[in-house]
């Protein structure tokens, strides 16, 4: 799999070479013209008509086409469209001649297109701040015109073209607060950092420090620290800005002195980047030029850059920051307005970028981290989205003219677009099973992508009525691999992110886990002791294991092992735990690492099961026994429309996606299964590959219109899982069973049945027409919100919870479903293949039906009990039967239904945890957004009244037992038979191992001393289940996200497993009672009694409610983790968190800050770095004047 995405990587570095050939070569042969006159496409001015209907003056005519693959937008695949900034103009000779350049590179644009249709953008960003564009777009497009900014975003400050011109850097800023820089001065100088930092990236290290009298760091815990120049910190460093004060006099000796000597430290410690180095000097003016700290820290070899940015209208201190960027191969500019900040600050690129330049034959391709793109891709700021993940692969552009005086002029970066999307097609999630998963790292050991990467939240607004706004995270694109995989450990926040590979012998200090020794255990201590030892080493050892991971991935090796992690779902609702198999390896030729994830024991094995496709007929050997005729079609088994498959795979599909329009995914695989009946049919199973290197930039061979991909094995899969659950609902089955199975059916109010298979088929029968009106809710058919198989939560539970109870069903019902109309219970059953001793799952069968006819028998059973004294109808209890998470399927109260237990009796919650039968699991949200209002807690009491009584047992026999019954009567049990589907081996399975503890009720506080809960509900009521993506149309367009900005903050939240093994005594599920004692004045006992459901996942609990015992609500809402309590040194801590300098990373293998001729290059600074110069200042007003004559005339 690594390999093919190399391949696919390796194609799209090509394309980007051959543009950067081609453009040097274009470039170095045409003749500069200050005068000249140039048409081009510019985006703003396509299809651009006056009042009359004519078209406008500067407007050009051009066909725009909706195409499919550049996210439907309208687009000409025949040349380019030129974007610019509002602050860039196409009057100034350096542009003109630029876009006259580039416009040669549109046969080059088209060619790639043609030769890889999956290539998205391509574009060519110019040094002078224009952005040329294939295929040509109008901007902003008719699409997003109404919601669309009309100024386009610098794309020169976007990382695609950073990190492509310059390579790594540690920069220190020193931002001078002292009295003289007030008021307007004060807001330039933020603009200037704020551009600065804005120009940094995930390889770069950054420090700023305000200086006075004296000079201290812009943020406290960043002391004496270059910090990765990641979002977090940069966002840190921003927020800081508002809070320095103007005051005292500045101290240019202490603040210089205070930059050398922290980029010193760090180049001769082997911290930072290791490359480039730089001070950028915001000041309103020095005294003088400093001299005698340059010759004693940087001269002569000047390993640091010097920028100087004098801040506001006066420039009678010019000469001498002019001299502190010559003397130092830096660059001086003055800043004069807010407005122009970004544009000089983009000077200092192309200035690092003169080694790069003048080596001219070494350009190193750059791939970005991951950022939301698709229709704002590099045009917008990337704080914009439409919900697609990207990242950019790019190259640097170099001007190869001979040039009288000696020059290093980086022409621009050329790039393209790669969705994730893209990426993820060549890991296809059939081959990694239920509840597998892949995904990249970087360098940083950030991810590219995983299952858990959540960029978006959603924020609910109570105006008119609820209105669900999507915004992008503050970090998304830095999260970490240690915040995404979550390691089953007892520990606390960000254990994860310590360097716990510096152990030394055998000593080991783990205070967080509350638990101190050195050395192994040892037999002399207590056994209590030795066991939290040994849950402690385990703990360490399984957190080292993520370490060791994340450490080989970033160098990219080769590798295995096994982590034990906690899963959550449901919108953190829910959570598991499960023991993972790991296995990476390297993409080589990139930043990036690919990993799979494959759950031990079921995920080590597959079922091997296909249909072999010849043409028209189904294979006789395959099917003797069938009694189904040998010549019908393989397409009269998806017949009807009742049956979808995965939207997301990739079953088979045409290259030139815009020349070929489904209307479904359904739609498409039908067409292809079709199209294996034509004589000739290739399964053309094997993508393009990249052309080999020893023939670089070499052109691929052209596709064909036509020219498509298909999954064989995955389509074979499909075509035989659509045979074997073709008879779901057979109409040739005897009437007797026909008839009791749909009294079954009735007597238990189902209103569906369904399947899932392994190779994304789903189908389903509709056993009531009012199906959707009954539910009480406005929602799509289940269908439509649950078509994504193997990807579905009850599938994974299901799959999950039959290594637990093998002849289980997992029952479920909405969360917060009896503040809804009529909900339906959803039971789903896991469906395995069994071959030589060892289980591959292969699918989920499943039923709905109404929750208000399993809540009448279930009132009507325990309610009528002859011989005993209390029933649940009494008032002096009160039943339950809760799910494997502690949520109510079933209440005396139909309120209850899908609440989570603990919210209506905390303290009866505790004490289940107490006694091991559920588990407490604290899970972090490292990718948490947080509002500016903190969260309050509050102790929420309620009081309710409970007293104990025996469980009504038989109730259980006859429910589940009936429900069995009905499973039974589907024939679901029989969709797949040992000749057709056998289990791959891969390696050993080993069966779970439980403990029996023992219970203990009666010493339990009634209160837990110190700890708050939020006062408010638990599980509130949530939006509607989202409605599948469509499949893509000519008419369909995105939905916008509201931009706001969200404070980045991680979060905690304590959620629920059942312990079955617990509750299963001898094999048996033998009630276990319990009581609380002393929880009131009087005395009074509390107690209650518990059982497992058999063949299931529910338990039924039974309170007795006369004892008025003070109940706590416990919340499964999560919230903030608040790490300024923590004052190590007496001093709080002021960021979230601590910065992440420790954490192991690897630097791009590039570095070029250095060429011996640069010394050469005189070109240090503007036109007013020079106003001592009578003669430079005429030459300079003589330019102004010829520019203004030549704009008038124009």
């Amino acid at each position: 799999m690594a390999a093919e995405v190399k391949n696919m990587m390796d194609i799209k570095m090509n394309a980007v070479l051959r543009i950067m050939d081609s453009a040097e070569q274009i470039a170095m042969s045409h003749k500069f013209e200050p005068s000249i006159s140039i048409k081009y496409c510019n985006a703003r001015r396509i299809n651009v008509y006056g009042s009359d209907g004519r078209l406008a003056d500067g407007s050009r005519e051009v066909t725009l086409t909706p195409n499919r693959h550049f996210d439907q937008l309208a687009v000409n695949t025949s040349l380019s469209s030129v974007l610019m900034p509002a602050d860039v103009a196409d009057t100034d000779a350096v542009v003109k001649n630029a876009i006259e350049w580039s416009g040669y590179l549109d046969p080059l644009f088209e060619n790639n297109y043609e030769t890889d249709p999956s290539l998205s953008w391509q574009y060519f960003g110019s040094s002078s701040g224009f952005l040329r564009r294939y295929p040509a777009i109008k901007w902003p497009p008719d699409e997003l015109s109404a919601r669309s900014p009309q100024d386009m975003f610098d794309f020169r400050s976007s990382s695609w073209y950073i990190d492509a011109s310059t390579s790594p850097k540690d920069i220190v800023i020193l931002l001078d607060s002292s009295g003289s820089m007030t008021g307007q001065r004060r807001e330039i100088a933020k603009s200037v950092v704020e551009a600065i930092l804005d120009t940094l990236g995930n390889n770069d290290f950054v420090a700023v420090f305000k200086f006075s009298d004296q000079t201290e760091e812009l943020v406290s815990c960043f002391k004496d620290m270059l910090v990765q120049a990641n979002t977090e910190n940069i966002r840190e460093l921003k927020n800081a800005l508002d809070s320095t004060k103007s005051e005292n006099i500045a101290n240019f000796s202490s603040a210089l002195i205070t930059a050398f000597e922290i980029l010193q430290k760090y180049n001769k410690t082997g911290q930072g980047s290791q490359c480039n180095q730089a001070i950028m000097l915001l000041t309103d003016g020095p005294p003088y030029s400093f001299t005698d700290i340059f010759k004693l820290y940087n001269w002569p070899h000047m390993p640091v850059r010097v920028f100087t940015y004098l801040i506001g209208r006066d420039s009678h201190n010019a000469q001498e920051m002019n001299a502190m960027a010559c003397d130092n191969k830096g660059y001086y500019v003055r800043v004069s307005s807010e407005g122009e900040a970004r544009e000089k600050v983009l000077n200092y690129v192309s200035v690092m970028a003169r080694p790069m330049v003048m080596y001219q034959n070494d350009h190193p391709i750059q791939w970005t981290p991951v950022y939301t793109g698709g229709k704002a891709s590099n045009i917008q700021s990337e704080s914009d989205t439409d919900g697609q993940l990207m990242t950019s692969v790019s190259t640097p552009i170099f001007d190869r003219r001979n040039y009288t005086r000696r020059v290093a002029n980086l022409l621009g970066v050329v790039g393209t677009d790669v969705p994730i999307q893209q990426i993820k097609k060549l890991v296809p999630p059939y081959k990694l099973g239920v509840n597998g998963y892949s995904f990249i790292i970087t360098n940083n050991g950030h991810v590219l992508y995983h299952p858990d990467l959540r960029p978006l939240v959603t924020y609910v607004k109570c105006g008119d009525g609820f209105q669900f706004q999507e915004t992008l995270k503050p970090e998304y694109n830095s999260v970490d691999l240690t915040e995404v995989e979550l390691v089953d450990t007892d520990g606390g926040p960000r254990e994860n992110n310590t360097l716990l590979l510096d152990m030394r012998h055998d000593m080991i200090e783990i205070h967080d886990l509350g638990c101190l020794f050195h050395g192994p255990p040892d037999e002399a201590r207590h056994d209590s002791v030795n066991m939290i030892w040994v849950v402690c080493f385990m703990d360490l050892q399984m957190r080292q294991d993520m370490i060791v991971m994340r450490h080989d991935m970033i160098d990219q090796k080769e590798g295995e092992t096994e982590i034990s992690l906690k899963i959550h779902y449901d919108d953190m609702k829910r959570v598991t735990t499960r023991r993972y198999k790991y296995f990476y390896n390297p993409i080589d030729g990139t930043p990036f690492s690919l990993g799979l994830a494959i759950p031990d024991g079921y995920g080590m094995y597959e079922v091997l099961a296909e249909q072999e496709i010849k043409h028209s007929s189904i294979n006789a050997e395959l099917f003797q026994h069938s009694p189904l005729a040998l010549e019908i079609r393989v397409t009269e088994y998806f017949k009807g429309s009742n049956w979808k498959v995965h939207p997301d795979w990739v079953y088979c599909e045409y290259n030139y996606a815009s020349e070929h329009r489904f209307k479904s995914p359904e739609e498409q695989v039908f067409h292809f299964l079709a199209k294996t009946r034509n004589p000739g049919w290739k399964w053309m199973s094997l993508r393009p590959r990249s052309p080999l290197k020893d023939t670089p930039h070499s052109t691929m061979k052209k596709m064909e219109k036509d020219s498509y991909f298909c999954d064989k094995t995955l389509m074979q899969s499909l075509v035989l899982d659509a045979y074997a659950t073709d008879g779901m609902e057979r109409h040739n089955m005897p009437s007797m069973l026909k008839e009791d199975k749909k009294q079954g059916y009735q007597m238990f109010g189902v209103t569906l049945s369904f399947i899932a298979t392994r190779s994304g088929l789903f189908r389903w029968q509709d056993h009531t027409p009012t199906n959707v009106q009954d539910s009480g809710y406005n929602l799509p058919h289940f269908s439509e919100s649950n078509r994504r198989a193997i990807d579905e939560v009850w599938y994974k539970r299901a799959v999950d919870h039959y290594s637990i109870e093998p002849d289980s069903f997992v029952f479920s019902v909405p969360f917060d479903a009896g503040a809804h109309g009529k909900p339906l219970v959803t039971a789903t059953h896991a469906v395995f293949v069994d071959h030589k001793g060892h289980r591959a799952p292969a699918a989920v069968v499943g039923l709905q039906f109404q929750h208000s006819t399993l809540a009448a028998h279930f009132l009507n059973i325990t309610s009528t009990c002859s011989g005993c004294k209390k029933t649940c109808a009494s008032e002096e209890l009160d039943c339950y039967v809760l799910d494997n998470n502690g949520f109510i399927i079933l209440s005396e109260s139909a309120e209850h239904t899908g609440r989570f237990f603990g919210h209506i009796d905390g303290t009866i919650m505790d004490s289940l945890v107490q006694d091991k039968i559920y588990k407490k699991v604290a899970v972090f949200d490292y990718q948490g957004a947080c509002s500016d209002t903190k969260s309050h807690y509050s102790d929420a009491a309620s009081t309710l009244e409970f007293q104990p009584t025996v469980p009504v047992r038989w109730f259980l026999q006859w429910l589940f037992g009936h429900f069995l019954w009905l499973a039974v009567q589907t024939n679901l049990y029989q969709l797949w038979a040992p000749e057709w589907a056998s289990a791959n081996e891969d390696g050993p399975l080993y069966p779970d191992d439980y403990e029996t503890l023992h219970v203990n009720f009666d010493q339990y506080p009634t209160r837990e001393e110190g700890r708050m809960f939020p006062n408010s509900d638990v599980v509130v009521g949530g939006p509607d289940p989202p409605q599948p993506r469509p499949y893509p149309s000519p008419t369909s367009s995105p939905v916008g996200y509201n931009r706001t900005h969200p404070r980045p903050c991680d979060k905690k939240v304590d959620l629920y497993i059942l312990q079955p093994e617990r509750l299963n005594t001898s094999g048996q599920s033998n009630p276990l009672k319990g009581k609380l004692t002393n929880c009131h004045v009087t005395g009074c006992e509390r107690p209650f009694s518990v059982q497992k459901i058999p063949c299931s996942n529910l338990i039924l609990l039974v309170v007795d409610t006369l004892c008025p015992c003070g109940s706590k609500q416990l919340s499964i809402t999560p919230q903030e983790v608040n790490y300024e309590s923590v004052s190590p040194g007496g001093s709080m801590v002021q960021c979230r968190t601590k910065p992440q300098e420790t954490m192991y990373r690897r630097r791009p293998p590039k570095c070029m800050n250095y060429h011996p001729e640069e010394s050469e290059i005189g070109l240090c600074g503007g036109c007013s770095i020079s106003l001592s110069s009578l003669h430079i200042l005429a030459l300079c007003l003589l330019v102004w004047t010829l520019s203004t004559v030549n704009c008038s005339s124009s």
